[in-house]
């Protein structure tokens, strides 16, 4: 098993994704795509970047960040290891 990405609440292999402690192995996963949603407060500034699959047949919200270089490691690891290990 090789990890693409790994912290303290995501980690990225070429068999899973386990996001805050849940597993999703890519095996479940169909498409793999991103969006930006605006701050749910009038205070906060910050757009969060989302992260969404089809997994089992629906689409879920994987994750979600504000850190715009988090997500864009996050993001770029789940795309290595998809297209290195096709479902």
């Amino acid at each position: 098993m090789f990890t693409y990405y790994s912290d303290r609440t995501v980690k990225v292999t070429s068999q899973s994704l386990k996001i805050d402690g849940q597993i999703f192995l890519l095996s479940d996963l169909g498409d793999v795509w991103h969006s930006e949603s605006e701050p749910e407060s009038s205070g906060s500034r910050r757009k969060g970047r989302e992260i969404w699959a089809i997994w089992r047949g629906e689409e879920r919200m994987l994750l979600r960040v504000t850190d715009k270089t988090r997500f864009g490691q996050i993001y770029r690891a789940i795309q290595r290891t998809l297209e290195q290990h096709p479902r």
